[in-house]
């Protein structure tokens, strides 16, 4: 287990924002999320950005950090 998925269970866990930046097919954005579950290499989050459920790859996922709430 690396930091990056060590933030994510703790955010998941505290129920707090975290600031991810993401690679996908469009890609490399950053989003703030929260973290609704982690199962094997899919994360489900909700995007604030976006103000809806976005399933993303683990592989994809570049960096985590705690947002400010």
């Amino acid at each position: 287990m690396d930091i990056i998925d060590h933030t994510l269970a703790f955010a998941q866990r505290e129920d707090k924002p975290v600031i991810v930046v993401y690679q996908g097919k469009k890609g490399i954005t950053q989003r703030r999320v929260y973290i609704r579950s982690v199962a094997g290499e899919k994360i489900t989050v909700y995007c604030t950005q976006k103000k809806a459920i976005r399933v993303f790859d683990r592989t994809g996922v570049l960096s985590a950090v705690l947002a400010d709430e």
